[in-house]
């Protein structure tokens, strides 16, 4: 009876082993991943979806996301939510091979940053964004840049529905890198003197009447929504100027404590301003630019 059992007890060992042997590992597949953003701009509690395509699609562990910076932006299977001003860099791994792909989270108070549209304009030896909007925009239900002879000039921002958001000066010089994508800035007033000049003006201010009538290079007009208007405090009141005649927009270029350049032009008045001076608690629109290749 004992070597009937010894034998079946050797036998199941055997059975045991074998298997084992037959039995090879899965290699553990590591995909290419590609994120559809690497670089991106978000509001405090603002979320917005990153999608990581994968080659190969299939059979694939799982996933791990990762914020460098999680008390500035945190992640959780691929949505971001945006915690508190600053910069954070999203990653992901598989399977132990971290950073497979990245994506760097800007969190500001201008929250999500964008465009009018994608379209871009070539003029001369310079190339032209459409207007700059943002998330912060279209929530705002007022705009206090701030009052003349108020020195702090507030930061603030205002929804200009079809055309760019008005901002202040100050919200254009404090955010001035953020609003920047890769290889765009914020116009100086040497960019529109430049501007003025490839559109056949002289490079300075000038009244487009001549006694004649208008000469006809002192308007943009191929340039989008460019009469977009502006938005000024006077005699104590927020005026909405000439939206759909006049186009303000703002340079980097600081001429004061209380003004700074921008360019001007409208079609009311017949009229192009390259380098006016402008009080910087108004509301203009901001175009980037950057040199052709």
């Amino acid at each position: 009876m004992k070597r009937i059992c010894s034998i079946i007890m050797c036998s199941a060992l055997l059975t045991v082993s074998m298997a084992g042997c037959d039995d090879e590992e899965t290699p553990v597949v590591i995909p290419e991943v590609v994120f559809d953003q690497t670089w991106l701009t978000l509001g405090i509690d603002e979320d917005e979806t990153l999608t990581a395509s994968l080659t190969p699609s299939e059979g694939v562990p799982e996933l791990i996301w990762k914020s460098s910076n999680p008390s500035v932006a945190t992640v959780s299977e691929g949505v971001i939510r945006g915690v508190s001003e600053g910069e954070a860099v999203i990653s992901v791994s598989v399977a132990g091979r971290e950073d497979l792909a990245s994506c760097t989270v800007i969190v500001s108070w201008l929250g999500k940053i964008g465009f009018v549209s994608d379209r871009t304009w070539k003029i001369g030896s310079q190339v032209w964004s459409d207007a700059v909007v943002t998330s912060r925009g279209k929530n705002k239900l007022d705009f206090d840049g701030g009052t003349e002879g108020d020195p702090n000039y507030k930061v603030d921002v205002r929804e200009n529905s079809g055309y760019g958001d008005w901002f202040s000066w100050a919200a254009v010089d404090k955010y001035k890198t953020i609003i920047c994508p890769e290889g765009w800035r914020i116009p100086t007033m040497e960019d529109f003197v430049t501007l003025d000049i490839a559109l056949g003006g002289d490079g300075n201010n000038h009244n487009a009447m001549d006694g004649s009538g208008y000469y006809p290079n002192c308007y943009i007009d191929d340039w989008g929504g460019q009469y977009g208007g502006y938005c000024w405090w006077y005699q104590g009141n927020l005026e909405l100027t000439e939206v759909g005649t006049y186009g303000a927009y703002w340079s980097s270029t600081s001429v004061s404590d209380t003004q700074a350049y921008g360019l001007c032009f409208g079609s009311t008045y017949g009229y192009r301003l390259p380098v006016g001076k402008n009080n910087k608690y108004s509301g203009f629109m901001v175009r980037l630019v950057k040199d052709a290749e």
